[in-house]
């Protein structure tokens, strides 16, 4: 029989599985939709605890001796009772939510913006690849960080989100490892959704670039020609976006491309099962042994709950979109 185990840092203090335990709750949360990485930690009794806010807090969770991190992050708030203390957490991308910039790049990969931009903020970086190369390319103090980065992500087909460690991610999905999650072993519950089909193709204008033929390179004014890429197919259910970073009809395309794969229809689920601390962002799952064969499959990781408290043991929530 396995034994969860815990360990929490919080600053200099470490509260650790053990008769003299402290912990009451624990919850995490992370999400290719949610910007911010959070946890939420109830520790008792009250007495002798010293957390301030700014405080490093790395959560690990696991079966035994074998823990895995499953959040890190700081002290946003404390909440202090008589018999407990509710520490907040959150990830380093409460820095993107509450920075604007005004800022204006040349022949910059995607990947440079985003490293610069990660630098301004001193946020850490993990896989940040270059993607599509921009001949011009604007911030403007409209959008926060996150929202500026997450368009610049949609454009290059990439997730953007913070793993464990608290690292920037900027990527194309792969998945690192495919967990196994199997009926009647590990799973409690799952429900499935399939949304019907309502984009059928995607089309991206530009900005009437460079003249036909001179790439990115050009001027805007040496052309009459439109600037414009396509995927999937463009009669009705089609979705239009007019895109002013887009200079080039290659990129036209490869940006339609990324936004039909986004928009297609397909199965979305959420799965509970036992405590499962190496399911990540970045990772998939492999549902089987179901009582229908529909509802068996492959799935994104795109949203993972974890929750471990003294009365209900140690529980995973997984948000999941099909392969």
């Amino acid at each position: 029989m396995m034994i969860v185990s815990h360990r929490i840092t919080v600053g200099e203090a470490v509260y650790a599985s053990g008769a003299h335990s402290r912990l009451v709750e624990l919850r995490t949360w992370s999400a290719l939709g949610t910007p911010v990485n959070t946890a939420r930690i109830t520790l008792a009794p009250a007495v002798g605890l010293t957390i301030s806010p700014e405080d490093e807090v790395v959560v690990e969770v696991g079966y035994d001796d074998e823990l895995e991190t499953i959040f890190t992050g700081s002290v946003g708030a404390v909440d202090w009772d008589i018999e407990h203390v509710t520490v907040h957490a959150s990830g380093a991308f409460h820095k993107l939510v509450g920075a604007r910039f005004n800022r204006f790049y040349e022949k910059s990969k995607a990947g440079d913006i985003v490293s610069d931009i990660a630098g301004l903020l001193d946020i850490s970086t993990g896989s940040v690849e270059s993607g599509l190369e921009f001949p011009a390319y604007a911030f403007s103090g409209g959008l926060n960080a996150y929202d500026s980065l997450r368009q610049l992500a949609q454009r290059c087909g990439f997730d953007l989100y913070a793993d464990v460690d608290d690292q920037l991610v900027f990527a194309p999905y792969d998945a690192g490892e495919t967990h196994p999650f199997q009926y009647g072993v590990n799973i409690l519950a799952l429900h499935l959704d399939h949304p019907t089909d309502s984009i059928t193709g995607a089309e991206i204008l530009g900005d009437s670039p460079a003249s036909h033929g001179q790439g990115s390179d050009s001027s805007s004014w040496l052309t009459k020609k439109d600037v414009k890429g396509s995927a999937g197919d463009t009669g009705t259910g089609v979705w239009r976006r007019f895109d002013a970073a887009v200079r080039t009809q290659e990129d036209a395309g490869r940006i339609a491309e990324a936004v039909l794969d986004a928009l297609r229809s397909r199965r979305v689920c959420t799965l509970d099962a036992l405590g499962s601390p190496t399911a990540r962002l970045g990772d998939a799952i492999e549902i089987s042994s179901m009582p229908l064969d529909d509802q068996n499959g492959t799935f994104k990781i795109t949203s993972v709950e974890h929750r471990l408290d003294i009365r209900k043991g140690f529980f995973t929530r997984i948000g999941g979109l099909e392969l």
